[in-house]
């Protein structure tokens, strides 16, 4: 596999290669440059990738319109909201967009996120935000539309990211020659497939190129693919499958570039607008279960409120509830290759976080960098203001929540560096 840094480099290849004019660059162009962004973040986490999808990228544009047509755009949450008062899981429902549920007219996964600025504003704000985080790392959400619109010298991004039963996409990067494949991981189960065990890669008549292999969020293209066009057909352990079309060249929007905007768009904040960057408004009713995952998961009915942690150099910080453990570096490196946590017969390795980020190194983790286990079935995943990125997070079931009875410890090999109280809600812990 190639790295991380070139693994997308066929969309942002795709971006640059819209039609533009002597002096200017179309707007459109920023659809997959942020495509682009959102891909390098999620597969940097270890999750799969976001396909477009032509109903999401109708919700954004519609969104947009509403928007841009006010007199001034709404701040916060206000401005997911529709003209006639709708989140953006009502407008879903929409007779123009129709978007699938999974059995119940209520469990269906839709978000909307959006920001004005540019392409590396929204993105780095989206990195901070708790919320945002929590959609854009949601590993539920495989499909994307995104929507652009100039607001003066900005640019307004609307990005809906979705997921719908036994629609599992797939992304192709000829220029590393690897294939991103997605999965499953809402907890409603049906008719539909659940979590892919196993996948392989059909020709464009869909005979199969290669036998079954075990499914993995990265894996080769095979060097056998004819003309643009190829097929992934996927299986869960209960033999359920799902079939997919895979485009060489991917399509990230169905606009037609006729028209170029000067070169300062998104570049200079405009005066007068709102807040820069509005808030999400969390769209997962109180009685629907989260998503049971090892990887980041669904983002909360509403963001915790957690205990602030003090900054102590050399440390981590653990911060607690009855639900969720954050883990926050204190130091510009922290190593934590060599520490686990116990409470009686429960112990928990920090390097289990690396299993579900092929990027993430515990032996090196940055000041504000942040570690999580949570409850499987919890809805609320709310992180302390210390935690400016929330590198890993896995979710276990109630017996194996050390944290959560009596005291644990916190250990260096064999060596107890610090027992903490369950009822503490915090301690600190100084680490070689």
């Amino acid at each position: 596999m190639k790295s991380l840094a070139v693994m997308v480099l066929l969309v942002i290849v795709i971006g640059l290669a819209l039609p533009v004019g002597s002096q200017a660059e179309p707007i459109e162009s920023l659809i997959p440059e942020m495509a682009a962004e959102l891909n390098l973040w999620r597969l940097g986490l270890g999750l799969g990738p976001l396909v477009y999808n032509p109903t999401l990228e109708s919700m954004a544009a519609a969104q947009a319109d509403y928007l841009v047509g006010l007199p001034s755009i709404p701040a916060g949450g206000a401005m997911h909201t529709g003209a006639r008062g709708e989140d953006v899981r009502r407008r879903s429902q929409f007779e123009a967009f129709k978007w699938p549920t999974y059995g119940h007219p209520e469990l269906m996964l839709v978000t909307e996120i959006a920001a004005i600025g540019n392409v590396d504003l929204a993105i780095e704000y989206w990195h901070n935000s708790d919320i945002h985080n929590r959609s854009v790392t949601n590993p539920a959400y495989r499909e994307v539309g995104i929507a652009v619109r100039q607001l003066r010298r900005d640019v307004l991004f609307i990005v809906v990211m979705g997921g719908e039963p036994n629609v599992l996409p797939a992304l192709a990067d000829v220029d590393t020659g690897d294939l991103y494949l997605t999965s499953e991981r809402a907890q409603w189960k049906g008719a539909w497939i659940g979590e892919v065990a196993r996948y392989r890669v059909l020709d464009a008549e869909r005979q199969p190129l290669q036998d079954w292999a075990e499914w993995q969020v990265i894996v080769d293209l095979p060097p056998e693919i004819e003309g643009d066009v190829f097929y992934v057909e996927y299986e869960d352990a209960a033999g359920k499958r799902a079939e997919t079309e895979v485009r060489l060249n991917p399509v990230w929007s169905s606009i037609v570039v006729e028209s170029v905007v000067p070169t300062a768009v998104a570049a200079v904040p405009t005066a007068g607008l709102a807040p820069a960057f509005p808030t999400n408004t969390p769209n997962s009713p109180a009685n629907i279960p989260a998503f049971a995952t090892n990887t980041p998961i669904v983002q909360p009915t509403t963001v915790a409120v957690q205990p602030t942690a003090t900054s102590i150099p050399g440390a981590i910080s653990l911060v607690y509830s009855s639900q969720v453990l954050t883990v926050i570096a204190q130091a510009d490196s922290v190593n934590l290759g060599n520490i686990s946590f116990r409470n009686g017969a429960v112990t928990f390795a920090a390097t289990r976080w690396e299993r579900v980020s092929s990027t993430l190194n515990v032996g090196a983790l940055r000041r504000g960098d942040c570690l999580q286990i949570g409850l499987q079935t919890a809805s609320n995943f709310g992180a302390p203001p210390e935690c400016r990125q929330l590198r890993s997070l896995i979710t276990m079931g109630q017996d194996r929540m050390f944290w959560t009875t009596g005291t644990f410890e916190v250990l260096d090999g064999e060596t107890v560096l610090a027992t903490c109280a369950a009822d503490g809600g915090m301690c600190q812990v100084s680490v070689p």
